[in-house]
């Protein structure tokens, strides 16, 4: 008989604990699985975990979709102003050992929105399916979403593991991550790597089960952060000697700062235990929770969950800092330094507002040039973010300032975006070499541009000129 306890640890400070804890390297790290953005299919996020209670056994899915990547129908017949939008999703579980379906389950989601809240909302299509199963075990959760208009499909596979109390072995699940408001408030599902500031608090979930011949489990958590590349790509014309190791590796996981760590000793012998640690939302950045389980035979195991934090208004560009930071690419760096420096947020705004109206010295273009600017630095951070926001990859540089290319090709080792129907000459190529592939450590791809371009300084002179003059074309 499978037994279901709980226990729930909440830490309302991160601090400093010293404690004595293996270093051993932990036998899987992940975070939320997640697709590339691509253009007109369905982008998603998805966390997949399962729980025991009692007898009854269950495998979560939670998705979450973004609404703007959806191809949308006017819906005027209805209500004025308002779009349909739907997606069909295919959820499949199978079992690691055997090829055979254990489960699967098609739900159809439709939705008649105001035009500008799917623009702006990203939780609109979110939600959790639950799936009974008979046994634990390691399975695969494959979900596939079709956009009903374009019917263009996407594919996330996802793995669940459920630690047996009866299988007389150490246990360890994969981690639930969630989050909330308020201590009283309950908590919700996150899903992709990403989360916003804009909640104060994470939970950690974990099942564990002990081999019945011993009586007790050790437990250590902790949640690190690592040295990452948080800031905005080089200016287009910047020498290639500029870009740094960390440019290039993105995250450094040998340079980590321990934010707090804990042990417990827990009775635990044929049950299965839910484990469950809070935290309050660290700030920007990029992190890890490491969770070890050892028992009295002295096996261990260990399990790792990476994820960022983002800004509160990620994606989108509201406060006065985030519209002045974007601004990187069309000012010189004593501009730069000087907008940066104002701390009032008001006079922050005004100087933003200034620098516009002084260069453009219209009132109607500046607003039209305003509004394509940072609809840019947006669809930026949607197609680009991983560790770092969108807006400051070399990618994003480029788009924000040259918008989307006429022209794209992926290969193996580099990108190519072309803005002329000629695909060799520099004036109108860029080219973004692949610095660093995904890993079972590091899940992204870090693209840098190839600043061996010797057109790449007149580019950038001669976009800036339009953008400041307000010739710019979206």
């Amino acid at each position: 008989m499978m037994i279901f306890n709980k226990l729930w640890i909440f830490l309302f400070v991160l601090g400093m604990v010293n404690i004595a804890c293996s270093t051993s390297r932990p036998d899987t790290i992940n975070s939320n699985e997640q697709i590339s953005y691509v253009s007109g299919t369905p982008n998603f996020t998805v966390s997949s975990f399962g729980t025991v209670d009692g007898d009854q056994i269950k495998i979560l899915v939670t998705t979450s979709i973004l609404p703007s990547s959806l191809i949308s129908v006017a819906n005027d017949s209805i209500e004025s102003g308002t779009e349909a939008v739907g997606v069909f999703v295919e959820f499949e579980i199978n079992s690691e050992t055997s090829d055979s379906i254990i489960a699967s389950r098609n739900v159809k989601k439709e939705l008649t929105i105001d035009r500008d809240e799917r623009r702006q909302s990203e939780d609109l299509f979110k939600f959790t399916e639950e799936f009974e199963i008979e046994s634990p075990g390691t399975y695969n959760v494959i979900i596939s979403i079709i956009d009903l208009v374009s019917g263009k499909r996407e594919i996330i596979n996802s793995r669940v593991i459920i630690p047996d109390p009866d299988a007389k072995v150490l246990g360890l699940s994969n981690t639930l991550m969630k989050q909330k408001m308020e201590k009283e408030d309950g908590f919700s599902i996150v899903t992709g790597y990403n989360i916003n500031a804009d909640k104060n608090y994470i939970e950690f979930e974990n099942n564990i089960s002990n081999d019945v011949e011993f009586d007790s489990i050790t437990v250590y958590s902790k949640l690190i952060k690592f040295e990452s590349d948080l800031d905005p790509a080089k200016k287009l014309g910047a020498p290639s000697f500029s870009v740094t190791v960390l440019d290039r590796n993105g995250i450094q996981y040998n340079n980590e700062e321990i934010l707090s760590e804990q042990r417990r000793v827990i009775k635990l012998n044929d049950e299965v235990l839910s484990y469950k640690i809070g935290f309050e939302t660290p700030d920007i950045g990029n992190y890890r929770y490491l969770i070890q389980v050892k028992n009295e035979n002295g096996e261990e195991l260990t399990r790792a969950f990476d994820f960022g934090v983002k800004s509160e208004e990620f994606p989108y560009v509201r406060t006065p800092e985030q519209l002045a930071e974007s601004l990187v690419y069309l000012m010189n760096e004593d501009e730069y330094e000087d907008i940066m420096s104002i701390a009032n947020m008001d006079s922050l705004k005004k100087a933003v507002d200034d620098f516009w109206l002084r260069n453009i010295q219209n009132i109607d273009k500046a607003e039209k040039t305003i509004e394509i600017y940072y609809q840019r630095v947006e669809e930026a951070n949607k197609r680009f973010t991983s560790y770092k926001e969108g807006w400051k990859t070399d990618q994003g540089m480029i788009y924000i300032l040259f918008g989307p290319p006429m022209f794209s090709r992926t290969t193996f080792n580099f990108i190519h975006w072309s803005y002329s129907t000629d695909r060799y000459s520099d004036r109108y190529n860029y080219f973004f070499n692949k610095e660093r592939r995904p890993t079972r450590e590091f899940p992204f791809t870090v693209y840098l541009l190839d600043r061996s371009n010797n057109e790449l300084n007149n580019n950038e002179y001669l976009i800036v000129q339009k953008w400041l003059t307000g010739n710019i074309e979206n």
